[in-house]
């Protein structure tokens, strides 16, 4: 009987976490729930959004006030957009590293899937802050 929670357990969790459906256990098999397709970025906004990214990184400072990597974190938006990374991706290449590169990477996927402000707009008020400070 705990042999059987268990499995279930890790059933479920595969199921749900990875994205292939809930699990069902009258009829021993997940069902695939299909998401619809993500509205993108047209091919200029991407070229003018990483043409923005590349004139901005070595403008920021290299790091923040907690020792985050700025201009590793802005390498990582860069790859993320250039290449089209789909969330897997991202998760797969980018979540053993640092908290603060998977969230700049995490927003330039917002970004790409046209449902976030431009990633060049936070990396744009930071340098007018600190040119303020």
């Amino acid at each position: 009987m705990v042999y059987y929670k268990i499995t279930r357990l890790i059933s479920l969790m595969l199921c749900t976490v990875r994205g292939f459906g809930h699990y069902t256990p009258r009829r021993m098999n997940p069902t695939i729930i299909t998401v619809p397709k993500q509205p993108r970025r047209s091919k200029q906004e991407i070229v003018n959004g990483l043409r923005d990214l590349r004139t901005l990184r070595n403008k920021i400072p290299r790091t923040t006030a907690f020792d985050d990597d700025n201009r590793q974190a802005i390498r990582a938006e860069i790859h993320v957009i250039g290449a089209e990374l789909t969330m897997e991706q991202v998760f797969d290449k980018y979540e053993d590293g640092e908290q603060y590169t998977l969230s700049s990477t995490l927003n330039a996927l917002g970004w790409l899937r046209d449902d976030a402000a431009p990633t060049s707009e936070g990396w744009t008020e930071m340098i007018a802050k600190l040119a303020a400070a």
